[in-house]
């Protein structure tokens, strides 16, 4: 807080490079690698325990008024994600995290993870992602250190560009207690 006539404190997170972060989104869609599939379907409801029967029985599932079998809704983040080996996160996400970890903050903890489902995928259906980032935090002070809250949103979109469902996930990205703080100017120290 600061008083009437006096500036408030520079911190990295109000650097330009940070604030240059806020709305912008992927350069280019992240498209699945797979199409919606039976065999991940499987393999996501045995590791959950899930024995929802519109998840792997054609019969169950248009008994219940689908047109097939039908992915379960927290599935949707699955099709796009990375795997462990060959593809690191990328994008604006990536890049704005990259960028807070230059500026010191360097340990991150989620915060909120918010989904809507518009909805429920098929069989076939083949996804793309793109992420925006709605919202960058000036730096707050937190149990775990000052800190940034991000607010990313993904919208994801079937092969005629439907949107079918959005996840908005809130990460906190803050300096650990005794880590130094690069001096203001651009992150890591540089100045402009």
């Amino acid at each position: 807080m600061t008083t009437p006539g006096t500036a408030a404190a520079t911190t990295p997170a109000d650097s330009e490079l940070i604030r240059s972060f806020l709305g912008r989104s992927d350069d280019a869609a992240q498209v699945a690698p797979d199409p919606v599939n039976l065999p991940m379907i499987r393999r996501w409801c045995d590791a959950l325990g899930d024995d929802n029967p519109i998840y792997t029985s054609v019969g169950a599932a248009r008994a219940a008024g689908h047109p097939g079998i039908v992915a379960p809704p927290g599935m949707l983040h699955v099709w796009t994600t990375p795997g462990l080996r060959g593809r690191a996160l990328a994008g604006v996400t990536a890049e704005v995290q990259n960028a807070l970890n230059d500026a010191g903050y360097t340990g991150t903890v989620a915060v909120t993870l918010d989904n809507e489902y518009l909805r429920y995928l098929v069989l076939g259906d083949q996804l793309t992602c793109v992420r925006t980032i709605e919202s960058i935090s000036p730096e707050k002070r937190t149990g775990l250190g000052p800190g940034v809250f991000v607010t990313s949103r993904a919208d994801y979109r079937d092969a005629d560009g439907e949107l079918v469902g959005t996840i908005r996930l809130t990460f906190l990205r803050f300096r650990p207690p005794g880590a130094s703080v690069p001096p203001v100017g651009r992150p890591g120290g540089e100045r402009a």
